[in-house]
């Protein structure tokens, strides 16, 4: 029987956007690698013990390979057990994962990222990080797992916002003046009549949904399951949202969505992929700009449905992308013309807060 490891399995994580790409990975090896004996290891074990009775390794990127740090997890803890499937000559396949590290500490790690079978990116700024600064032969881009997980359906958009927060949290303490800012638009569009409901999405240091309940006044706040957020969010006419899954599960709803800066250049390469909708930079919002911004948005919604409507019929042949690679040569978003990755090289450039520099991803460099 054929044998398959998943590596850094996330379903039991509390947080809603693990959950649906564990769930998805279920449903798309189940579906592409029938009769076979599948075994998953959460990403929280302290120890892997490894052996060669397997046919296939795959590694459940996510965000495990970046988060701004100099070695993060994927790296410290996935290297030992990778390297020792490399040796054995068993292929091991890195999918749905964004690398943001910085430039120095990526070019250490060059040899070990070539060892895998494929590289599988789920946003294009990682995408263009690796082949600018990288000889990778192994990288493709591919859309978020999460979106293979719920069948395409027509729906009935009886809401007009789904708002919601993101992992920006993590700098709550500085970030105070914007979170009222924020919070106090929120209840303004509320006021002037719109329908909305607060989706919550459990975070770290506190969740969403915690938050929001210390300033919002008269909006429904949801926090239940990553399934009910996309039952939710599938209604509304647009999403407001500062998470990478918000934005995935948006998409898989056809629901356009407004986005803000997380904790990794995710959410801007998700307008690039499955957009582009609107963005901003949640530093530097303003309530009177940011209230007329998401009005404007509400009166697009139409022009921005058909845009949605266009790029998901483009991008749903490869949202199984990244475990089909997994089998043999599957040609992905760049192959296919879909995204222009010389031309998000050119867009980027406007976000100079991302520290391009750093990054190698700077036209002055």
């Amino acid at each position: 029987m054929h044998k398959i490891l998943v590596l850094n399995d996330t379903v039991i994580s509390k947080n809603f956007g693990c959950q649906l790409v564990s769930h998805s990975l279920r449903k798309t090896l189940n579906k592409h690698y029938p009769d076979s004996h599948i075994d998953y290891v959460p990403y929280n074990v302290k120890s892997i013990n490894v052996n060669d009775s397997y046919d296939v390794v795959i590694v459940n990127g996510e965000g495990s390979f970046g988060h701004h740090t100099n070695l993060p997890d994927g790296f410290r803890k996935l290297i030992e057990p990778c390297s020792y499937f490399f040796n054995k000559g068993i292929p091991v396949h890195l999918v749905n994962c964004s690398i943001q590290i910085p430039l120095d500490v990526l070019q250490k790690y060059i040899q070990f990222l070539a060892k895998f079978e494929t590289i599988g990116l789920r946003e294009p700024i990682s995408y263009l990080y690796l082949q600018r600064n990288t000889n990778l032969q192994n990288i493709r881009l591919y859309p978020d797992l999460g979106a293979a997980y719920f069948e395409e359906e027509s729906t009935i958009k009886d809401l007009d916002f789904c708002v919601g927060f993101g992992a920006i949290s993590k700098e709550h303490a500085n970030l105070q003046p914007q979170i009222k800012t924020y919070f106090k638009v929120l209840n303004n569009l509320k006021e002037e009549g719109y329908s909305m409901k607060y989706l919550g999405f459990p975070g770290n240091p506190f969740s969403d949904g915690a938050l929001a309940k210390k300033f919002l006044t008269d909006i429904e706040v949801e926090e239940e399951t990553f399934k009910e957020y996309y039952h939710s969010v599938k209604r509304a006419k647009i999403n407001l949202t500062g998470r990478h899954h918000g934005s995935v599960m948006s998409f898989a709803g056809k629901t356009p969505f407004m986005s803000f800066n997380s904790n990794m250049w995710k959410t801007e390469g998700d307008q690039f992929l499955y957009g582009p909708f609107d963005y901003f930079r949640f530093e530097d919002l303003n309530e009177d700009q940011l209230t007329s911004y998401c009005m404007y948005a509400y009166r697009e919604f139409n022009n921005q449905s058909f845009l949605l409507e266009e790029r998901y019929q483009e991008l749903k042949p490869l949202f199984e992308g990244h475990i089909i690679s997994t089998i043999g040569e599957f040609t992905d978003v760049v192959e296919r013309g879909i995204v222009d990755i010389d031309e998000i090289f050119k867009q980027i450039q406007e976000l100079s807060y991302l520290n391009l520099d750093k990054y190698g991803l700077s036209e002055k460099v």
